[in-house]
C-alpha cells in the first residue's frame, strides 16, 4: 500500500467532498434526461435513421447552443481535423446522386474505414 501525502482524515475529507460532487452531478444528469426525453428520442430516431449524423442535423433536434461559443463549429473542425467542415458533412452524409463526381468518394471512404479497423480485424464480421 503506498503512503499518501495527508492524513487519514484528509482523505476521508476528500472522498466526502468527491461523493457530493459525483452524487450532484448525477442527479443533474438524472433531470436532464427526464426533461428532455423528447429530445433525446428524436436525437435517437435521426441516428437510427441515417447511422452519421452532422452539426446540422444536432441543431435541427436540439436547437442552437444556449451559450455563445468562443469558436465555431467550422473553425473546430479546420483545426481538428484540417479539413472544412462543409466538405467533411458532405462525406458524413454520403454521397450526392446529383454530383457527377466520379473521383472515387467510396473508394476514399473504404480507404478509411481499413485504415480505422486494422488494429482489430475481427469487428469486420457482421
Amino acid at each position: 500500500m503506498s503512503q499518501r501525502p495527508y492524513s487519514d482524515s484528509t482523505a476521508q475529507m476528500i472522498d466526502e467532498e468527491v461523493r457530493t460532487l459525483v452524487d450532484g452531478a448525477y442527479k443533474r444528469t438524472l433531470s436532464l434526461v427526464r426533461d428532455r426525453t423528447d429530445l433525446i428520442n428524436s436525437l435517437a430516431s435521426r441516428l437510427l435513421e441515417k447511422e452519421t449524423i452532422v452539426q446540422e442535423d444536432i441543431v435541427e433536434i436540439l436547437g442552437e447552443r444556449p451559450f455563445e461559443s468562443s469558436r465555431s463549429y467550422k473553425d473546430f473542425v479546420q483545426t481538428a481535423f484540417g479539413e472544412d467542415a462543409d466538405k467533411m458533412d458532405a462525406r458524413a452524409a454520403g454521397p450526392s446522386d446529383d454530383d457527377g463526381d466520379e473521383s472515387g468518394h467510396g473508394g476514399e471512404e473504404a480507404d478509411t474505414s481499413a485504415e480505422e479497423g486494422s488494429g482489430s480485424e475481427s469487428d469486420d464480421s457482421e
